[in-house]
């Protein structure tokens, strides 16, 4: 029916923008391998390895600080670890 494409449509667009946030906060990261590893993060969202968006979100958050504090508690490779294993 026209009303499940018009939903089928804006998730699609949802989608995008999620996927575009987590791309934008890549950039931000502060190494190489932090990048990496978001991309890797990134990767196992779009194959629904990682369903639910936030669970993503938090990690690429982590990997993408540049707060000292942060990088320091090693948050950001824990988390890392627990997705990917």
């Amino acid at each position: 029916s026209i009303e499940m494409n018009s939903y089928q449509k804006r998730k699609e667009k949802q989608s995008q923008e999620k996927l575009t946030t987590l791309k934008n906060m890549m950039a931000k990261a502060p190494t190489a391998i932090n990048k990496t590893n978001i991309n890797t993060i990134i990767d196992l969202y779009q194959n629904k390895y990682i369903p639910n968006y936030k669970t993503a979100l938090n990690v690429v958050e982590a990997l993408a600080s540049n707060n000292k504090h942060v990088i320091k508690s090693k948050k950001p490779q824990r988390l890392f670890k627990e997705i990917k294993n």
